[in-house]
């Protein structure tokens, strides 16, 4: 993916950002000339590093196109409108080799029952309550062919919305 955003001419961003529950999320943040006055973004997050930054240059991708289609009616007017606008600075901070972000994860389970138990074993350390989940497709709503579940974790916070802040280096 990453060869195909080089080959299209696309300035990129990658950003790996910790968390307190040992879970590789990354971020993507793109930018075309075509449409100078986006920056769009993406993450993804897996106990596999690779497949965590497959999620966010997916994501970032979707977002852009949803721009193109002009599918959201809260995007503001400013992102269609023609002119010469200066494309993203980097934040100048150094690139981590992937071989150093992706040895710090080395956790495999057998199934997905063993990946789900240990997540939420470890949300609950860290906030001191269990993650609910609800099987949404069980009884007489149940399938073969897809599954659905909701999925809560009291005493967490997300507090960005629609956006992804760049992260900024550290003075």
């Amino acid at each position: 993916m990453i060869g195909r955003l080089v080959a299209a001419g696309v300035w990129f961003e990658l950003w790996h950002l910790p968390t307190r529950f040992a879970v590789p999320v990354m971020a993507c943040y793109l930018w075309w000339e075509d449409q100078p006055t986006v920056l769009v973004s993406g993450s993804g997050a897996h106990l596999s590093p690779a497949v965590a930054l497959a999620r966010a240059i997916i994501e970032a991708a979707q977002s852009r196109l949803t721009l193109i289609a002009g599918s959201r009616e809260d995007t503001a007017p400013v992102v269609y409108r023609p002119g010469s606008y200066q494309g993203p600075v980097s934040t100048g901070t150094p690139c981590t080799p992937w071989t150093r972000i992706a040895g710090a994860y080395a956790l495999a389970f057998d199934t997905h029952h063993d990946e789900a138990a240990h997540l939420a074993k470890a949300v609950t350390a860290a906030t001191g309550t269990p993650p609910l989940a609800i099987d949404l497709t069980a009884g007489i709503y149940a399938r073969d062919e897809f599954a659905v579940a909701k999925v809560c974790a009291p005493n967490l916070r997300y507090d960005a919305r629609h956006t992804i802040p760049r992260p900024r280096r550290e003075e």
